[in-house]
């Protein structure tokens, strides 16, 4: 055994000790006080956390940044202090220490402590859950996939596809997306000069800008995602974030590897900060903002415990105490696991007893027969085979999430500025932009009813959602 499984180890033993002597140590639950407050949405969560049963069943492998852990805000000392009898290096750090010169950094350190660990930050989460202090990792985020940390499909280009001016004029209202990035000036069809400028939609170039063109990124996950909403939302402004891409060598590749050639890697922190900008942009107000997208997500490393996601509740929090009546949706993921993703689990699993899951939509794809289906890697090829997914809890919403048509971000060798794009991620979007229009985007639980289409969808019969 290592040196560091032994430190582990060690930990473990002692901190189950230390947790049954109240003379020891104090240490805390995980009932919180309140942050947010709604008046016109009240929760209806009980006081404290319910113990959750989330199902065991899911991947074996999870990523999470590297040398960090997070506990409750004022928490930092109490566990420093439990882990300080053994060869463990610990320090507070400030969450500006990570991110950066960050707007997002005051918020977050009100929100939660983030804690310096010199050896593997889950197994030390993992001890002091165990001592009952709520800890957890800071996880790896991707864009509504785990195993390619990517949507269900590769973007096809398609140089011949048009998609329709939606002919509306903007109004107040407002859907924020966090996503991986958005290219300035996107390449868009001559019909359709104005849709995606600066006034249709808010975003800070310095910060939410993301290239295109490379073999590794063919196309703007961020920027389709935004065209979707442009399409079916037409007068509402997308108000766009963007979750900074990391380095894989930040993380931690606890019993897999990442996959080669990776396009986007996020963190929870990372979303965080781009939620908490979000809540900082002036043209955003309590009264405008119907929505936060959100095509992205998370496993957790122990699905059948219950996971603490300390970092992705605190923004949460923030969100909802300053947007009150806006709902997120969150894609479900594009795997055949029951174990939940996250933060779409939000929407079955209560984590925190100031955000109601009613106010969190998990959504999955359909095909146009009204199959739901998830994808899977393929056994004899490089490429993925849809698949029926298993009972997923966290499913609120079914939406068209095939072949989608929407806007790469730049123009291919081909002159092609459309792609057809496929995933959980694009089934999130048709949601947020429907559901806010009032057209019924989905049928929920019944993917029989289901009807491809919704006004203003574009997409075309390409087979890749196919069930075998």
């Amino acid at each position: 055994m290592n040196a560091l499984r032994w430190v582990v180890l060690l930990l473990s033993i002692a901190l189950v000790t230390v947790a049954c002597d109240g003379d020891s140590i104090e240490t805390t639950t995980t009932t919180t006080e309140a942050t947010t407050t709604s008046t016109a949405r009240p929760s209806t969560s009980t006081t404290e956390i319910a113990k959750i049963q989330i199902p065991e069943a899911g991947p074996a492998s999870c990523f999470y940044l590297d040398g960090y852990f997070a506990v409750e805000e004022g928490q930092a000392e109490v566990a420093i202090e439990a882990l300080g009898g053994f060869d463990v290096e610990l320090e507070p750090v400030s969450v500006a220490e990570v991110l950066g010169d960050s707007n997002a950094a005051e918020p977050l350190d009100a929100a939660l402590d983030l804690v310096a660990t010199s050896v593997d930050s889950f197994d030390v989460a993992s001890t002091l859950i165990e001592a009952e202090i709520t800890a957890g990792p800071v996880y790896a985020v991707g864009l509504a996939g785990h195993w390619k940390f990517g949507p269900g499909t590769e973007p096809i280009s398609r140089p011949d596809a048009q998609i329709d001016d939606p002919g509306a004029d903007l109004g107040r209202g407002v859907i924020a997306v966090v996503d991986s990035g958005i290219v300035d000036d996107p390449q868009i069809p001559d019909d359709l000069p104005d849709w995606m400028s600066p006034g249709h939609v808010l975003y800070d170039p310095g910060w939410d800008s993301e290239t295109v063109g490379t073999a590794e990124n063919v196309a703007s996950h961020g920027t389709f995602v935004t065209s979707l909403i442009r399409q079916l939302a037409p007068e509402y402004r997308v108000a766009f974030a963007s979750a900074h891409a990391v380095s894989p060598d930040l993380i931690v590749q606890n019993e897999d590897t990442l996959p080669a050639g990776l396009q986007y890697l996020s963190t929870e922190l990372h979303v965080a900060e781009a939620i908490i900008r979000l809540t900082q942009r002036p043209e955003l107000d309590a009264e405008n903002v119907a929505a936060l997208n959100l095509s992205l997500g998370t496993y957790t490393c122990d699905p059948g415990s219950d996971p603490t996601l300390l970092t992705t509740m605190a923004a949460m929090g923030i969100w909802f105490g300053e947007f009150p009546n806006s709902t997120v949706f969150a894609a479900a993921g594009n795997e055949p696991y029951e174990a939940p993703f996250w933060p779409a689990g939000l929407s079955s699993y209560q984590l925190d007893p100031t955000i109601d899951p009613a106010w969190v939509r998990g959504v999955a794809a359909v095909n146009e027969n009204a199959e739901e289906v998830v994808w899977s890697q393929a056994a004899s090829t490089a490429g993925t085979v849809a698949t029926r997914p298993p009972q997923r809890q966290w499913v609120t919403d079914l939406s068209p999430g095939c072949d989608l048509l929407g806007l790469r971000g730049g123009m291919d060798d081909s002159g092609a500025t459309i792609v057809a794009w496929s995933g959980s991620s694009f089934a999130t979007a048709v949601t947020a932009a429907l559901d806010t229009t009032g057209v019924p985007p989905s049928s929920t639980g019944a993917t029989a009813a289901y009807d491809y289409t919704a006004p203003g969808l574009s997409f075309e019969r390409l087979g890749s959602c196919t069930l075998p």
